[in-house]
């Protein structure tokens, strides 16, 4: 853990431990402050936190470390995106919200468990799959995996194949690149779209009417594009609801892709966003979006790259099963978080460089990479990560027949999950202690 800050966490949510007073007998007095580091100077660190404002001197502060975002954050932000895209129908059983917008998109039309259902999963599934069977629908289930894992360990018992990994982007706006940059065409900003707007939109089908109502359902939207040659070539929407702008369907025409037409609309919606009074902005991009990584990169945003690179990576390794392609590019992702000073993305980078040297046979690299990734998870305090890391290790372990480390590495792997509880890994520490406790 550093003891100082580093200018690349600028944006970002990190932790400050400062002496902030001393005992009578002269020994330091420490307290924590937990916020967005918004500005850094040579002798200053201003945090944005939940109860304002503070402004830290760099001499005080004795350790500083990045906090990655909790189960809490990852549930409100979901709750945020989904009053950004709003269906024409919603019910709920519990805390699970359900969504209906006659099919069109996968978001608007899923339930999203932001809480528990109340009930018992079979009779929550069974429930919403008539309310979905009432109008036409198959039941689907959007569920945030970090935040809820032991629902999606429940799904995959009972037989629900996994869709496409969506990884869901954050950052402050005034960390964002919001200048106009010099050579990019004019940006058209609206409160309502054209027909050439919907005409843009998914090859076309923006202009029905059910994707008509959903893009445009929402009182605080705006609606960006590009004209060339008198014709909508790049489009975007963005939505503010409580502080947080929801940047979605950016697109450009597939001729004129790859010309800073997304970068420009992008700029245009963060400019529009702050002004809305927006402080943070989102985005949904799919694990197999390889144009995502490409934007990041136009944007020179160094650790937008590798973490979207991440997800590609991960569409490859996991969903299709293909760790060859997958490789390279889990190794840029690695090179740009590591350039980014993004210990996190850092640590699932190599992580997953260590499944695929497992998977071509290669333990002792694996094992290498999985430490790596553990030790980094330990020095940012991501303690659900390092039981999950510590389990990899394991598996590892009694693959290569080391049985005893291997149960060593579960009783620690245990003894971490228990402390951070992280319930759905302790689940797969137990079926792990099975697995290894069967005869040979």
């Amino acid at each position: 853990m550093p003891p100082v800050l580093e200018r690349n966490w600028l944006g970002r949510r990190v932790t400050l431990r400062r002496v902030v007073d001393r005992s009578v007998d002269g020994r330091p007095l420490f307290g924590d402050v937990v916020g967005d580091l918004v500005t850094l100077t040579a002798r200053t660190a201003v945090l944005h936190g939940r109860d304002g404002v503070v402004q830290v001197v760099l001499a005080t502060i004795v350790a500083a470390k990045l906090a990655p975002p909790s189960t809490a954050d990852e549930l409100a932000l979901e709750a945020v995106a989904a009053r950004g895209w709003r269906p024409e129908h919603t019910a709920a059983i519990g805390g699970w919200l359900l969504r209906a917008a006659s099919g069109f998109t996968g978001r608007a039309n899923s339930v999203l468990p932001l809480r528990a259902p109340g009930l018992q999963l079979d009779d929550a599934l069974a429930g919403a799959r008539y309310w979905y069977t009432e109008r036409g629908l198959p039941l689907r289930m959007q569920v945030p995996y970090e935040a809820r894992r032991l629902l999606d360990a429940g799904l995959a018992e009972r037989g629900w194949p996994a869709d496409v990994d969506v990884a869901v982007l954050a950052a402050r706006l005034d960390a964002l690149r919001s200048v106009e940059h010099p050579g990019e065409p004019p940006v058209d900003l609206r409160a309502a779209p054209g027909p050439e707007w919907f005409a843009r939109y998914r090859g076309g089908a923006g202009l029905a009417q059910p994707a008509r109502d959903l893009l445009t359902r929402h009182d605080r939207a705006g609606f960006a594009s590009v004209t060339l040659d008198g014709h909508v070539v790049a489009i975007g929407r963005g939505a503010v609801d409580d502080g947080w702008l929801g940047v979605t369907a950016v697109e450009v025409a597939p001729e004129l892709r790859r010309r800073g037409l997304a970068s420009a609309v992008m700029r245009a919606l963060w400019s529009w966003g702050s002004a809305m009074g927006a402080e943070r902005s989102y985005v949904q991009v799919s694990s197999a979006n390889t144009g995502a990584a490409e934007l990041y990169r136009r944007l020179d945003d160094v650790r937008g790259e590798g973490e979207a690179l991440f997800w590609i990576g991960t569409f490859h390794q996991v969903v299709r099963g293909d760790s060859g392609l997958a490789l390279p590019i889990f190794e840029r992702s690695y090179d740009l978080a590591a350039q980014a000073g993004d210990k996190l993305t850092l640590s699932y980078a190599a992580r997953h460089l260590g499944f695929a040297q497992g998977e071509a046979g290669r333990l002792d690299a694996a094992r290498e990479k999985l430490e790596e990734s553990v030790q980094l998870r330990r020095e940012i305090g991501f303690a659900p990560g390092v039981a999950a890391g510590l389990l990899a290790l394991a598996e590892l372990a009694h693959r290569a027949g080391r049985r005893d480390e291997a149960r060593g590495l579960l009783d620690e792997a245990d003894a971490v999950a228990v402390v951070s509880s992280a319930h759905g890994i302790r689940r797969w520490i137990t079926e792990a202690r099975a697995e290894l406790d069967q005869p040979r």
